[in-house]
Formats: structure tokens, C-alpha cells, sequence
């Protein structure tokens, strides 16, 4: 709940909640690896509800913006990481099958 100055990329069903925050920014989740779609809908995240942008910060309940927080600019995004590699190497020293 006491966070500043962090970029969070997030999929979410519901409103994320901040509080004690300053200088933080949201985008969309932003990792792919080979088996993700799967993991996403046994985990009911399979559909992107965009929800990620709609924060609540408690200790700004206003009906105006919050200046705690922002939606980070497309321009200022990480690209979307493929960890297929990385992850099919993991689920081989662990033993579990893609």
C-alpha cells in the first residue's frame, strides 16, 4: 500500500487499490510465454477487462483524478516480453509439462 515512483503492468478482474502512493503509473500485463492463454483462463483471467486502469486510492475519494497515480503512456511501455524460453527451461528443472 506505500509505494512511489513504481510502473505496474497488470491483468486484473477487479479495481487495483492503492493507498500511500505517489508517482505511480498502470498499463496492462505485459508477459507472454508458450501455455500463458491456458494459465490465464484456469486462473479466470482469460478475457482482458482493461479493469488495470480503473485504480482506487483510498486516500484520494474525490470525483476528480487522483494525482497519485496515472496510466503509463503507451510511449513509456516495456514491450511485451516472451518468456518461452526461460519458461519451458524452468518446467524442465522442475519437472512439470507445458
Amino acid at each position: 500500500h506505500q509505494t512511489t515512483n513504481t510502473d505496474f503492468y497488470l491483468r486484473v478482474r477487479s479495481r487495483p487499490i492503492v493507498e500511500y502512493t505517489n508517482r505511480v503509473r498502470f498499463a496492462p500485463y505485459a508477459l507472454f510465454y508458450r501455455g500463458i492463454e491456458e494459465e490465464l483462463q484456469q486462473s479466470d483471467l482469460k478475457d482482458e477487462t482493461g479493469m488495470w486502469s480503473n485504480v482506487d486510492d483510498f486516500r484520494w475519494l474525490r470525483a476528480v483524478s487522483s494525482p497519485n497515480w496515472s496510466v503509463l503512456p503507451e510511449d513509456d511501455r516495456l514491450p511485451l516480453a516472451d518468456i518461452s524460453d526461460l519458461k519451458a527451461e524452468e518446467d524442465a528443472v522442475s519437472g512439470k509439462h507445458i
